[in-house]
C-alpha cells in the first residue's frame, strides 16, 4: 500500500510541547484558585502604606464680608450629603456646630462624595461654602447677590 504525497505530509493535530503548556496552565490555575481564599498576605501587601478608610469632612458656610461688630442676622438655607444621606437646614452665618465651633462635621467612608449648597437668605451680599477634608480645604466657592447660591463638592 503506497502513501500519497499529501498523507505522508499530514502533521499530528497536537503536538507533545502544546500538552505541556496547557498541563502548567492548569496547574498554575488551579494553584491561584485555592489560594484566591487565603488569608495569607503577600509581601507586596505588607509595605503598603496605612490609609485610614475615614475621612473627617467639614462644611463651612459664612459670608465673607459680614462685619462682626453689626447686629445684623444672616442666615442661610444649606443642603448638605451625610453619611446616610441628604440634610437640610438654615443656620445663622456663620454656620456652627453647638459647641460653637465653626462648620458642620460628619465621617466619610474613604472614596465618598461629598457636596453642599449654600443660598444666602438675604437680600444682599455674598456667601461662601467650603468643603474641608482632614483639615485640607478640597473645595471652596463664593457668589454674591440677591439670594445667590454657592455650591461646593469633591471626592474624600
Amino acid at each position: 500500500m503506497s502513501h500519497s504525497p499529501a498523507e505522508s505530509n499530514k502533521k499530528p493535530l497536537i503536538r507533545p510541547w502544546t500538552l505541556v503548556v496547557i498541563a502548567g496552565v492548569a496547574i498554575f490555575g488551579f494553584q491561584a484558585c485555592s489560594n484566591a481564599g487565603s488569608s495569607n498576605t503577600s509581601s507586596a501587601s505588607s509595605y503598603a502604606p496605612l490609609v485610614s478608610s475615614t475621612r473627617t469632612v467639614v462644611y463651612e458656610v459664612f459670608d465673607p464680608g459680614a462685619n462682626a461688630v453689626t447686629s445684623e442676622r444672616r442666615n442661610a438655607s444649606v443642603t448638605l450629603t451625610t453619611p446616610t444621606g441628604v440634610q437640610q437646614a438654615t443656620p445663622d452665618l456663620p454656620m456652627k456646630m453647638k459647641t460653637g465651633e465653626m462648620g458642620f462635621t460628619q465621617t466619610f467612608k474613604s472614596g465618598s462624595f461629598v457636596s453642599i449648597m449654600a443660598q444666602n437668605k438675604n437680600g444682599s451680599g455674598r456667601i461662601t461654602c467650603r468643603i474641608k477634608v482632614d483639615g485640607k480645604v478640597i473645595s471652596q466657592n463664593t457668589s454674591s447677590g440677591s439670594y445667590a447660591i454657592a455650591q461646593c463638592s469633591g471626592t474624600v
